[in-house]
């Protein structure tokens, strides 16, 4: 798996490749801690306020997602328009785009 710790010029053609192979990459220590920490507050507050019975509905046998977090939590977006994040997801997608909705996924342990 290809695991880059910053978006760097010499590294664009392994990230297209393994996200071309894949369909995914991982982005290691693009937040910072206290990023972290106010993402995971906030994803607690939405499966609080908008639970299994509202938002929140089984994926399969370990998971529960919800694909309205835009909705439910607008502050969300930050995570998409991060300065790190975003120049990645515009180099994989191959210019600017536009999101309508993320989903947010919880996975239990196996």
């Amino acid at each position: 798996m290809t695991i880059l710790q910053t978006f760097e010029a010499n590294a664009k053609e392994k990230l297209f490749a393994h996200f071309h192979d894949c369909g995914y990459v991982v982005l290691e220590n693009v937040l910072t801690p206290n990023e972290v920490g106010r993402y995971i507050e906030l994803y607690d507050r939405n499966v609080e306020k908008f639970g299994s019975q509202n938002c929140w509905h089984p994926f399969d046998s370990q998971q529960l997602r919800n694909c309205n977090a835009l909705v439910t939590s607008p502050e969300f977006d930050e995570v998409l328009r991060h300065p790190k994040i975003l120049p990645v997801i515009e180099f994989l997608m191959g210019g600017p785009v536009c999101f309508s909705e993320i989903c947010l996924r919880y996975m239990a342990p196996l």
